[in-house]
């Protein structure tokens, strides 16, 4: 009988093709997920599986309800991917079949922030304002010899753009520090120029309101709970820049980030940490990010000491074959295949087994398999339809 053993599994199934369509099927679904916007509501969103060689196994897009689901697919660690072409698609690690149990993930797919509006032709500039021991001076007065001015916030920081082909020379002065002049040129469209100015202390320097972080992260699991995990910073390229860890209410703050595209990755190496893409600072607005984090369960894809043994059964033609009785050695009855034409077994290590694949209108067809070496086996059953 299938599943009979006393070994402890979880199975996955063999891979099937990309880009079909996936059907919910009345049997075994490995995988719901359930997208919502980061207001809670349900999001028809594009979602993908992905193998464990990072290519697309299935795609989908969820329903009005947000639902969407993957039934079938193959051994091995996948990762979900959700709103591929959007501002900040979502992707889930560590996606496994947890056989006989469904796996169920909540996720938030953030709205695009509004559009800022279009920039001057120019050269973006984050300049910070630091005092000889490296602290950030607030409040410093930046003034650029086109008359253009700006202040630093608490955190020492002030953005600028300076004109293509120009040169600027800026004034930076704070009450309680000496003057310094630095001097920028821009001589590529769209180029980004950090540059770091130091200012002589002279006195305790004045105090400035706190101003918002750039980025804010909102953290809870499945049940809405705030989730006080592990947030990292990373750049587009995963290199680390912060990290930092939700506080009571979930939260999570990055507040100099300077510019280009960033990841947030949180969960770190929990079984399913949850990355946003497309990240960046947009000064002086706020990104607030809501993450849904799912809790971990126990289980794995193969364990103990037993193969796991899943068995394709298909037609001639490549029909998946429903229904067909699968038996192992003389037994006298055994179970059916599902609606993908799937079949499980457990066989012990060092043993072999001889099972017979029947039912109406097809020949039977017996298949004998061991277990030595390959703890996870995929096997394809082609039955042979009976002659009139």
């Amino acid at each position: 009988m299938l599943l009979t053993a006393i070994l402890a599994f979880v199975f996955v199934f063999g891979a099937p093709a990309t880009e079909a369509q996936v059907v919910h099927s009345p049997g075994y679904c490995a995988v719901d997920i359930h997208v919502a916007d980061d207001t809670g509501r349900p999001l028809a969103a594009p979602v993908e599986l992905l193998g464990p060689d990072g290519q697309p196994v299935w795609k989908i897009t969820a329903d009005q309800s947000g639902l969407a689901w993957f039934c079938d697919f193959g051994f091995g660690t996948h990762r979900i991917l959700v709103g591929r072409d959007t501002c900040n698609p979502v992707m889930i690690d560590n996606v496994r079949i947890l056989y006989p149990h469904a796996s169920a993930y909540y996720v938030t797919l953030n709205r695009c922030p509004a559009a800022p509006p279009e920039p001057v032709e120019g050269c973006g500039v984050v300049l910070r304002v630091r005092n000889t021991t490296g602290g950030a001076v607030p409040s410093a007065q930046v003034l650029l010899s086109s008359g253009d001015g700006s202040r630093t916030d608490s955190l020492g920081r002030t953005f600028l753009r300076v004109p293509l082909g120009t040169t600027e020379t800026l004034n930076v002065s704070a009450p309680g520090y000496s003057e310094q002049e630095e001097t920028l040129r821009c001589d590529k469209a769209t180029a980004r120029i950090e540059r770091t100015v130091s200012l002589q202390l002279l006195d305790a320097p004045q105090n400035a309101p706190e101003p918002p972080c750039a980025v804010t992260v909102h953290t809870k699991n499945e049940r809405g709970r705030p989730s006080g995990m592990v947030v990292d910073l990373l750049t587009w390229n995963n290199s680390p820049v912060s990290r930092v860890y939700g506080d009571r209410n979930g939260v999570a703050r990055f507040c100099d980030i300077g510019p280009g595209e960033y990841k947030i990755r949180v969960g770190d190496d929990t079984c399913n940490a949850v990355e946003i893409r497309g990240v960046r600072d947009r000064y002086p607005e706020v990104s607030n990010y809501a993450v849904t984090l799912t809790t971990c369960r126990e289980g794995s894809d193969v364990g103990g000491n037993a193969c796991s043994l899943y068995f394709r059964v298909s037609s001639e033609t490549g029909d998946p074959l429903p229904f067909v009785t699968v038996r192992r050695g003389n037994a006298p009855d055994g179970d059916l295949t599902d609606v993908y034409g799937r079949a499980y077994e457990l066989l012990r290590y060092d043993q072999s087994a001889t099972f017979t694949f029947s039912t109406e209108g097809y020949a039977a067809e017996r298949v004998t398999v061991d277990c030595h070496d390959h703890p996870q086996r995929t096997q394809k059953v082609v039955l042979k339809r009976l002659k009139p």
